[in-house]
């Protein structure tokens, strides 16, 4: 079984909390300021979706099914790994 951490620049704090992870997603491009024992890890991928913070209904909804399509990806990656 696969530990996976998602990370973004406004989850400063709860990300890092996380133990153990195989598999780091970065949410929002932030990437390339997450520290090196981050992104060396088995897999590290860089989504950079939109933040819908104050955005209307269907952005939330737009980033919501982007989110949903990726994890999909994702676990057929690690499935075939």
């Amino acid at each position: 079984m696969k530990r996976v951490m998602f990370v973004c620049k406004r989850n400063s704090c709860r990300s890092q909390m996380a133990e153990d992870y195989d598999v780091v997603i970065s949410l929002c491009g932030c990437g390339g300021n997450l520290p090196d024992a981050w992104i060396s890890r088995e897999v590290f991928e860089d989504w950079q979706l939109d933040d819908p913070d104050g955005q209307p209904l269907e952005v939330f909804h737009r980033v919501r099914d982007e989110i949903k399509e990726k994890v999909v990806q994702l676990i057929q990656k690690l499935t075939f790994d």
